[in-house]
């Protein structure tokens, strides 16, 4: 079951777009020998503005987590900022993705009776990433 809205504020017209992403997703799996629940909350948040031909902005999710079966899926917490030019041909972006983070980690746990287990994938060097868009 998944339940999603997105309230939108625009304060200043056209010029900003502020964002917010209430987000509840509710997981139930049966199977041969077992039963697992999982509740969970995921908020978003952004905000853009533009002026002319130029934009800037940011966004903000916590950590999406699912359960598939009897694997846990811990997911990724995500925030970016951007900034560019669009022309009525080309655009021209550049972004930067989790750039207030020191590390970048996700996960999986199967919740099996018989066989449990946990792995965690953990970097230091995937946090601050750069993305440069041009089209």
């Amino acid at each position: 079951m998944n339940i999603q809205t997105t309230l939108n504020l625009k304060p200043y017209k056209a010029y900003i777009t502020i964002s917010v992403r209430p987000r509840l997703n509710r997981y139930i799996s049966n199977g041969n020998g077992y039963t697992h629940t999982h509740t969970n909350w995921r908020m978003g948040f952004s905000i853009f503005g533009n002026y002319k031909k130029w934009y800037a902005g940011s966004e903000v999710y916590s950590r999406y987590n699912n359960l598939w079966g009897e694997s846990f899926n811990r997911g990724e917490r995500f925030h970016l900022i951007t900034a560019g030019y669009n022309n009525t041909k080309w655009s021209v972006g550049l972004t930067m993705l989790n750039p207030f983070s020191k590390n970048y980690d996700i996960g999986t746990s199967n919740r099996s009776a018989l066989t449990p287990n946990k792995q965690i994938a953990y970097s230091d060097k995937l946090a601050q990433v750069f993305v440069v868009n041009v089209s």
